[in-house]
Order: C-alpha cells, then sequence, then structure tokens
C-alpha cells in the first residue's frame, strides 16, 4: 500500500506567503490585576466588568456583593488600565483617592 504523506511543503504549495512570519508582532492587549497575594492576568472581553472577565477566564478574585458597596473586589490595574471604562459614580465613591493610585472596583470597573 502507498500512502502519500504530506509535507509543509506540499501544503503551501511553494507559496511561502502563506507561512506564518517568525517575527509576528501581533500586540496581545492584556490586562494585570493584583489583589493581596492573587494576580490575574485577562484578556479584555468588551462590555464584561473585571469581576466578570476575570472569573470566566477561569482566574480567582476575592468578592461579595457585586454592587460596588463592601469594596471587597478591589483590584490594583498593573496593566491595561487604558482598556477600562472611566470608573463610575460607585468607584468614585467608594475609593476616592485610590483610583488616581490604579485601584478598581472589579465588578464596576468596564472593559471598553
Amino acid at each position: 500500500m502507498n500512502r502519500k504523506s504530506l509535507t509543509v511543503g506540499s501544503l503551501i504549495n511553494g507559496k511561502k506567503q502563506f507561512l506564518p512570519s517568525k517575527n509576528t508582532n501581533v500586540p496581545q492587549s492584556k490586562i494585570h490585576l493584583q489583589q493581596n497575594r492573587l494576580h490575574a492576568e485577562l484578556t479584555p472581553v468588551s462590555h464584561q466588568t473585571l469581576l466578570d472577565a476575570t472569573l470566566d477566564q477561569g482566574q480567582l478574585l476575592d468578592y461579595a456583593c457585586r454592587k460596588g458597596t463592601c469594596g471587597r473586589c478591589t483590584v490594583e490595574v498593573i496593566t491595561g488600565a487604558s482598556l477600562l471604562h472611566t470608573p463610575n459614580k460607585k468607584e468614585q465613591k467608594k475609593l476616592q483617592h485610590l483610583l488616581t493610585e490604579g485601584y478598581r472596583l472589579a465588578c464596576q470597573a468596564t472593559i471598553r
């Protein structure tokens, strides 16, 4: 039985433009959060809260009320703050001076 094996060359028919570049610099925007000893890295999902996106991506954050009143879900945004909408009134009231230091309520901060 004569079996034909496929090689990369046979799949691209000699056309190099189908091969991915080894030095592809596609920026992967990530949001990095810190909460006490917990660290989360998440892929931004538009219109989701930081809390929902983090939990949906299988990572842990401490939280309780989900209403923006208890402050238990407060996180420090290490990178990716520019990917978030501006703080809403609940965040402004609860965090006040901490907003300028990069802290957000994960249950209230929404991704652009």
